[in-house]
């Protein structure tokens, strides 16, 4: 019996006589606590075939290995019902109340799904019957590991007949089989795979690049060549529905704002005010500030400073001689126009 094993030996005496006077029979016992760690076996009633005792209290732990389940039958039930009462827990410490059986009706088989069944066995201060005998297995199949980026689903139970499913999380695919089926032999079909979604390879724009994978939840990004600018999306993700978010940009050639000559100067060069472009700007009467000569660059702007040339109706004695020239020694001829400021330049004029 599971209860508890013990080993009597008798000799036969020198009369050719066994020294016992019956055939010993084995009854079960009440054990506190009793780990019992084969793959199958029975559990019986204290005091089994006979009845069992009043005021019992015992406890057997039932183990297999891990990934494994336990299955329960009961081909003997006879209790005071209600007060004499059989408990079984999947788990230590009375954690899941797997069934409790008392009375005269023996429960259903039970599949446990656990690889740990807890047993108690109760027994009240007055009436006694014949007890129970719990039969207990390891099932063919035992949990298998669930597949990367996936989980499973325990239909049934790990029996003979039971089945569970696969599912894949968010963005992956299910490569195999979805459902195996418990034999005799284990599980009918090996666990399927979950790779992740792939939105396939994207093609760079002209003028430009992509960089970064095609999977589920990678990201890629756009970029342009010098001189290009990137219209459109600079990132895209692979979504879990296996397509790009958003759509491909393009590479458009940098151009930059028309510049004007500058009053009293004017522009020469470039037509076409894309990058690499180059003009030339002059003054007529010199250069006040800024650059004579700009390029477009790669990022939209012109080089330089903004041209300014000299005003020719601007007058400042202290520096020159404004726009008057001297004729002779004494007689000045104004080039052309007014003086624009007052209080200088020569009293009188002769010429235009």
């Amino acid at each position: 019996m599971n209860n508890g094993t013990r080993n009597v030996t008798y000799r036969c005496d020198e009369n050719g006589t066994w020294p016992i006077t019956e055939t010993p029979r084995c009854q079960a016992d009440c054990p506190s606590y009793r780990l019992l760690n084969s793959t199958s076996g029975v559990i019986y009633s204290p005091n089994y075939p006979e009845n069992y005792p009043v005021s019992q209290n015992c406890r057997w732990s039932i183990l297999v290995p891990t990934g494994r389940s336990v299955r329960i039958s009961f081909p003997v039930l006879q209790t005071e019902y209600d007060y004499d009462v059989l408990e079984l827990y999947a788990g230590y410490n009375r954690r899941n109340l797997l069934v409790t059986a008392s009375g005269d009706i023996p429960p259903e088989p039970v599949k446990t799904n656990s690889s740990i069944v807890d047993v108690y066995w109760k027994s009240d201060m007055s009436n006694t019957d014949r007890g129970f005998t719990l039969m207990y297995n390891m099932t063919p199949c035992g949990i298998p590991k669930p597949p990367i980026n996936g989980s499973i689903e325990i239909i049934e139970g790990l029996d003979v007949g039971d089945s569970i499913t696969y599912q894949c999380r968010k963005g992956h695919d299910l490569v195999g089989k979805a459902t195996a089926v418990c034999t005799l032999q284990g599980w009918n079909s090996p666990t399927p795979t979950c790779p992740p979604k792939s939105c396939g390879n994207l093609t760079a724009p002209a003028n430009g690049y992509v960089s970064g994978g095609s999977l589920y939840s990678n990201r890629v990004s756009y970029s342009c060549q010098r001189g290009y600018m990137l219209k459109g999306d600079i990132y895209r993700m692979c979504t879990a529905e296996g397509v790009w978010s958003g759509a491909s940009p393009t590479c458009e050639v940098t151009t930059c704002k028309q510049l004007q000559a500058p009053e009293f100067g004017k522009i020469s060069g470039a037509e076409n005010y894309v990058f690499g472009a180059k003009v030339k700007l002059s003054c007529r009467y010199g250069l006040k500030s800024g650059s004579l000569q700009r390029e477009c660059s790669d990022g939209g702007y012109w080089t330089g400073y903004t041209t300014i040339c000299k005003d020719p109706l601007e007058c400042n004695f202290e520096n020159g001689f404004c726009q008057y020239s001297l004729s002779g020694t004494q007689t000045w001829l104004r080039n052309r126009g007014q003086t624009s400021s007052s209080g200088t330049g020569p009293s009188v004029s002769n010429g235009k």
